[in-house]
């Protein structure tokens, strides 16, 4: 799937750790559907989430976007 994403934790200057490309499409749950994302914004909680002292290198590369609007995917 094509996303934004932080690839490693920069808490001084979280903008200089995203990437924009190709990740692992994400396993889609028992109960949820897939969607096709058309729109998606960075907003202030996406750059909270990267300036957390409490983020760990493990938790990385995390992908941004708590905001999306979309459509079905196929076959759903």
């Amino acid at each position: 799937m094509f996303a934004v994403y932080a690839a490693d934790p920069n808490h001084q200057d979280p903008l200089t750790s995203l990437r924009v490309g190709n990740r692992p499409d994400p396993d889609v749950p028992d109960g949820s559907v897939a969607v096709t994302v058309i729109a998606a914004s960075l907003n202030m909680h996406d750059l909270w989430r990267l300036r957390r002292e409490g983020s760990k290198p493990a938790q990385f590369p995390i992908i941004l976007g708590c905001d999306g609007a979309g459509r079905l995917a196929v076959g759903t």
